[in-house]
């Protein structure tokens, strides 16, 4: 894995509140880490940026995409713990798609 970037929040006494790190493979950032009060968080990233990943604290969702020509989502499918709970799909009109008509 490549370069981290993170930091680090605490009170006044010293005392951690929560961490975040940024990790990346060139100027792709690939995984995401946060941990909080609330335990930690994990992201994981496609090279289009789209969260395909994300483990909580109970849970695991993950994320599968289709993409139109021009690199938009298209349809994602949500699953939580292998089972799939949300289907979303989107139509996309273009400009220069509207000018050729």
């Amino acid at each position: 894995e490549g370069l981290n970037i993170g930091g680090v929040i605490e009170t006044p006494n010293g005392g951690k509140i929560s961490q975040h790190t940024n990790i990346y493979e060139g100027k792709l950032k690939i995984k995401e880490i946060d941990e909080d009060k609330d335990g930690l968080k994990v992201y994981k990233y496609n090279r289009f940026g789209d969260v395909i990943e994300y483990e909580g604290k109970t849970d695991t969702y993950r994320y599968d995409y289709n993409y139109d020509e021009k690199g938009n989502w298209t349809k994602i499918i949500e699953y939580r713990n292998t089972i799939p709970i949300l289907v979303k799909e989107r139509t996309i009109t273009y400009y220069d798609e509207l000018n050729k008509k």
